[in-house]
């Protein structure tokens, strides 16, 4: 049951990066309440990963934006491990790498802006 309404955020997520740039607080909130409630509780790696992010948001001059760090850091609330964690950021940044080499290749043009969320929940999945 927790896995389906975790598949019903990520999409109403996937949609709302893709089409308005935005990742709406409220769903963030139900969704940090859901991992509270089912997932384990590591709120020391939900706190690293925010400070993780952060630092690389500033490094890259706000590249990556901030509903896409506090998507993360509501996700770590479930993980195991902060090596968990970062294989399901590596597994997003891989199919994020890879679905801009496929534009670009097959469309001849690139994102000005990529919405990184649809591709942080597919690590998410894909890396359960």
């Amino acid at each position: 049951m927790y896995l389906w309404l975790l598949v019903i955020f990520f999409f109403h997520i996937t949609y709302t990066d893709v089409k308005f740039r935005r990742i709406p607080n409220k769903s963030l909130l139900i969704l940090c309440a859901l991992s509270l409630c089912v997932g384990k509780r590591n709120v020391l790696l939900a706190c690293l990963a925010v400070l993780i992010f952060l630092i690389i948001r500033r490094l890259f001059n706000s590249q990556i934006g901030m509903g896409d760090v506090k998507l993360i850091s509501t996700l770590s609330l479930g993980a195991p491990s902060l090596s968990a964690l970062m294989m399901h950021v590596w597994v997003a940044c891989f199919i994020a790498g890879c679905a801009i080499l496929v534009r670009r290749i097959f469309f001849d043009r690139w994102w000005r802006t990529l919405p990184f969320a649809p591709f942080i929940c597919l690590g998410f999945i894909v890396f359960p």
